[in-house]
Protein backbone atom coordinates (compact mmCIF):
# COMPACT_ATOMS: atom_id res chain seq x y z
CA UNK A 1 0.00 0.00 0.00
CA UNK A 2 1.38 3.41 -0.95
CA UNK A 3 2.07 5.71 1.99
CA UNK A 4 2.73 9.42 2.25
CA UNK A 5 4.95 10.21 5.24
CA UNK A 6 4.24 13.52 6.93
CA UNK A 7 6.76 16.35 6.82
CA UNK A 8 7.37 19.11 9.35
CA UNK A 9 4.51 21.15 10.79
CA UNK A 10 3.76 24.45 9.02
CA UNK A 11 5.35 26.71 11.60
CA UNK A 12 7.93 29.49 11.79
CA UNK A 13 10.29 27.17 13.66
CA UNK A 14 10.04 24.77 10.72
CA UNK A 15 11.06 27.58 8.38
CA UNK A 16 14.08 28.46 10.50
CA UNK A 17 15.10 24.81 10.65
CA UNK A 18 14.91 24.47 6.87
CA UNK A 19 16.95 27.64 6.35
CA UNK A 20 19.67 26.36 8.68
CA UNK A 21 19.80 22.97 6.96
CA UNK A 22 19.99 24.44 3.46
CA UNK A 23 22.78 26.82 4.46
CA UNK A 24 24.67 23.87 5.93
CA UNK A 25 24.48 21.55 2.94
CA UNK A 26 24.74 24.15 0.15
CA UNK A 27 27.77 26.44 0.64
CA UNK A 28 26.50 29.10 -1.79
CA UNK A 29 23.59 29.81 0.58
CA UNK A 30 25.57 30.59 3.72
CA UNK A 31 25.06 34.35 3.36
CA UNK A 32 21.66 34.23 1.67
CA UNK A 33 19.02 36.51 3.22
CA UNK A 34 15.66 35.32 4.51
CA UNK A 35 12.69 36.86 6.26
CA UNK A 36 10.09 34.42 7.56
CA UNK A 37 6.67 35.38 6.16
CA UNK A 38 3.37 34.87 7.94
CA UNK A 39 0.68 32.79 6.29
CA UNK A 40 -3.05 33.02 6.80
CA UNK A 41 -5.15 29.99 7.72
CA UNK A 42 -6.65 30.13 4.23
CA UNK A 43 -3.20 29.94 2.64
CA UNK A 44 -2.41 26.83 4.67
CA UNK A 45 -5.79 25.14 4.31
CA UNK A 46 -4.82 22.88 1.38
CA UNK A 47 -1.16 22.49 2.34
CA UNK A 48 0.80 19.73 4.01
CA UNK A 49 3.46 22.09 5.30
CA UNK A 50 5.69 24.99 4.27
CA UNK A 51 8.68 24.61 1.97
CA UNK A 52 11.79 26.79 1.79
CA UNK A 53 13.45 26.85 -1.64
CA UNK A 54 16.50 28.93 -2.59
CA UNK A 55 16.20 30.99 -5.73
CA UNK A 56 17.91 28.92 -8.39
CA UNK A 57 20.03 31.85 -9.63
CA UNK A 58 21.99 31.72 -6.38
CA UNK A 59 23.44 28.41 -7.61
CA UNK A 60 23.89 28.89 -11.35
CA UNK A 61 23.44 31.28 -14.25
CA UNK A 62 20.56 29.32 -15.78
CA UNK A 63 17.80 27.02 -14.55
CA UNK A 64 19.10 23.82 -16.14
CA UNK A 65 22.56 24.25 -14.59
CA UNK A 66 20.95 24.88 -11.20
CA UNK A 67 18.90 21.67 -11.54
CA UNK A 68 22.00 19.69 -12.50
CA UNK A 69 23.85 21.10 -9.52
CA UNK A 70 21.15 20.44 -6.93
CA UNK A 71 20.65 16.89 -8.20
CA UNK A 72 24.40 16.43 -7.67
CA UNK A 73 24.02 17.60 -4.07
CA UNK A 74 21.26 15.03 -3.52
CA UNK A 75 23.42 12.32 -5.07
CA UNK A 76 26.27 13.12 -2.68
CA UNK A 77 24.42 13.38 0.61
CA UNK A 78 21.50 10.96 0.21
CA UNK A 79 21.80 7.70 2.07
CA UNK A 80 20.21 6.10 -0.99
CA UNK A 81 21.87 5.49 -4.33
CA UNK A 82 20.55 7.90 -6.97
CA UNK A 83 19.90 6.33 -10.36
CA UNK A 84 19.55 9.16 -12.90
CA UNK A 85 18.12 7.94 -16.19
CA UNK A 86 18.27 11.39 -17.81
CA UNK A 87 21.53 12.85 -16.48
CA UNK A 88 22.76 14.31 -19.78
CA UNK A 89 19.38 15.94 -20.43
CA UNK A 90 19.07 17.85 -17.16
CA UNK A 91 21.47 20.63 -18.15
CA UNK A 92 20.06 20.97 -21.67
CA UNK A 93 17.15 23.43 -22.18
CA UNK A 94 16.19 21.45 -25.28
CA UNK A 95 15.21 18.59 -22.96
CA UNK A 96 14.13 20.28 -19.69
CA UNK A 97 12.43 23.60 -19.05
CA UNK A 98 10.12 25.36 -16.63
CA UNK A 99 6.39 25.04 -17.18
CA UNK A 100 4.78 28.43 -17.82
CA UNK A 101 2.24 28.21 -14.97
CA UNK A 102 4.86 27.29 -12.38
CA UNK A 103 7.25 29.97 -13.58
CA UNK A 104 4.54 32.63 -13.22
CA UNK A 105 3.61 31.39 -9.76
CA UNK A 106 7.20 31.37 -8.48
CA UNK A 107 7.77 34.85 -9.93
CA UNK A 108 4.70 36.00 -8.01
CA UNK A 109 6.01 34.53 -4.75
CA UNK A 110 9.32 36.28 -5.37
CA UNK A 111 7.46 39.58 -5.82
CA UNK A 112 5.53 39.00 -2.58
CA UNK A 113 8.79 38.28 -0.72
CA UNK A 114 11.16 40.83 -2.30
CA UNK A 115 13.72 40.81 0.53
CA UNK A 116 14.23 37.05 0.41
CA UNK A 117 16.88 35.00 -1.36
CA UNK A 118 14.53 32.08 -0.74
CA UNK A 119 10.98 31.33 -1.88
CA UNK A 120 8.86 30.27 1.10
CA UNK A 121 5.41 28.88 0.38
CA UNK A 122 2.82 26.26 1.43
CA UNK A 123 3.06 22.96 -0.43
CA UNK A 124 1.84 19.37 -0.57
CA UNK A 125 4.05 16.50 -1.61
CA UNK A 126 1.66 14.41 -3.72
CA UNK A 127 -1.33 13.12 -1.77
CA UNK A 128 -3.70 15.79 -3.14
CA UNK A 129 -3.13 14.74 -6.77
CA UNK A 130 -2.48 11.02 -6.46
CA UNK A 131 -3.19 8.76 -9.46
CA UNK A 132 -3.69 11.70 -11.81
CA UNK A 133 -1.47 12.65 -14.72
CA UNK A 134 0.78 15.69 -14.57
CA UNK A 135 -1.10 17.21 -17.50
CA UNK A 136 -4.52 16.64 -15.92
CA UNK A 137 -3.39 18.01 -12.56
CA UNK A 138 -2.20 21.20 -14.25
CA UNK A 139 -5.52 21.54 -16.09
CA UNK A 140 -7.41 21.09 -12.80
CA UNK A 141 -5.31 23.77 -11.13
CA UNK A 142 -5.86 26.19 -14.01
CA UNK A 143 -9.61 25.60 -14.03
CA UNK A 144 -9.87 26.08 -10.26
CA UNK A 145 -7.98 29.35 -10.50
CA UNK A 146 -10.36 30.60 -13.21
CA UNK A 147 -13.45 29.70 -11.21
CA UNK A 148 -12.41 31.19 -7.88
CA UNK A 149 -10.63 34.53 -7.89
CA UNK A 150 -10.02 34.23 -4.14
CA UNK A 151 -8.36 30.83 -4.37
CA UNK A 152 -4.65 30.93 -3.70
CA UNK A 153 -3.02 29.81 -6.93
CA UNK A 154 -1.78 26.22 -6.95
CA UNK A 155 1.10 25.19 -9.21
CA UNK A 156 3.20 22.13 -9.92
CA UNK A 157 6.61 21.85 -8.31
CA UNK A 158 9.50 21.39 -10.71
CA UNK A 159 12.46 19.09 -10.29
CA UNK A 160 14.45 21.82 -8.53
CA UNK A 161 11.81 22.27 -5.81
CA UNK A 162 11.19 18.55 -5.38
CA UNK A 163 14.90 17.80 -4.95
CA UNK A 164 15.11 20.59 -2.36
CA UNK A 165 12.14 18.98 -0.59
CA UNK A 166 13.94 15.62 -0.50
CA UNK A 167 17.14 17.24 0.78
CA UNK A 168 15.12 18.73 3.64
CA UNK A 169 12.79 15.76 4.22
CA UNK A 170 14.52 12.57 3.03
CA UNK A 171 11.95 10.51 4.92
CA UNK A 172 9.32 11.58 2.36
CA UNK A 173 10.69 9.07 -0.16
CA UNK A 174 12.68 6.43 1.68
CA UNK A 175 11.11 3.10 0.73
CA UNK A 176 9.25 1.37 -2.09
CA UNK A 177 5.85 1.91 -0.46
CA UNK A 178 6.16 5.72 -0.28
CA UNK A 179 4.23 7.75 -2.85
CA UNK A 180 6.38 8.56 -5.88
CA UNK A 181 6.45 12.07 -7.34
CA UNK A 182 5.56 13.71 -10.64
CA UNK A 183 7.41 17.04 -10.98
CA UNK A 184 4.69 18.75 -13.01
CA UNK A 185 6.23 22.21 -12.69
CA UNK A 186 8.76 21.29 -15.38
CA UNK A 187 8.36 20.10 -18.95
CA UNK A 188 10.69 17.51 -20.44
CA UNK A 189 11.38 16.26 -23.96
CA UNK A 190 13.04 13.14 -25.32
CA UNK A 191 14.58 12.77 -28.76
CA UNK A 192 11.33 13.75 -30.50
CA UNK A 193 11.76 17.31 -29.26
CA UNK A 194 8.17 17.47 -27.96
CA UNK A 195 7.82 18.70 -24.38
CA UNK A 196 5.22 16.10 -23.41
CA UNK A 197 7.09 14.51 -20.49
CA UNK A 198 7.80 15.49 -16.90
CA UNK A 199 10.61 14.58 -14.49
CA UNK A 200 9.70 11.91 -11.94
CA UNK A 201 11.35 10.62 -8.78
CA UNK A 202 10.60 7.10 -7.57
CA UNK A 203 12.07 4.53 -5.20
CA UNK A 204 13.23 1.38 -6.93
CA UNK A 205 15.75 -1.36 -6.20
CA UNK A 206 16.67 0.17 -2.86
CA UNK A 207 17.36 3.67 -4.14
CA UNK A 208 15.99 6.80 -5.76
CA UNK A 209 15.39 6.90 -9.50
CA UNK A 210 15.11 10.12 -11.50
CA UNK A 211 13.63 9.79 -14.98
CA UNK A 212 11.32 11.41 -17.54
CA UNK A 213 7.81 10.05 -18.12
CA UNK A 214 4.90 11.05 -20.34
CA UNK A 215 2.74 13.81 -18.90
CA UNK A 216 -0.53 11.96 -19.62
CA UNK A 217 0.32 8.79 -17.71
CA UNK A 218 -1.47 7.86 -14.47
CA UNK A 219 -0.27 5.53 -11.75
CA UNK A 220 -1.46 4.84 -8.20
CA UNK A 221 2.19 4.87 -7.13
CA UNK A 222 2.57 8.54 -8.14
CA UNK A 223 1.25 11.90 -7.01
CA UNK A 224 1.82 15.43 -8.31
CA UNK A 225 3.65 17.67 -5.80
CA UNK A 226 2.38 21.25 -5.77
CA UNK A 227 2.86 24.62 -4.12
CA UNK A 228 0.44 27.44 -3.34
CA UNK A 229 0.77 31.16 -3.85
CA UNK A 230 -1.00 32.88 -0.94
CA UNK A 231 -3.79 35.19 -2.15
Amino acid sequence: MVSIPSVCAPSVSGIDWQLDKLRTIIPELQNAKATCPKFSEEALSEAESILVVPKWNLLASDYNSAVFKIVGVLSKISEWELNIRCLDQLANPEHLRRGERSERALDRISAIQPENDFLIFPFQSGRRHRDISARKATEVMEEKSRRSLGFHCEFGLGLFEVVIMLLLFPERLARREDLWIYCAGDEAAHSSGKFNHVPTISFRNGGLRLSFQGNTGTDLDYGVATGFVPS
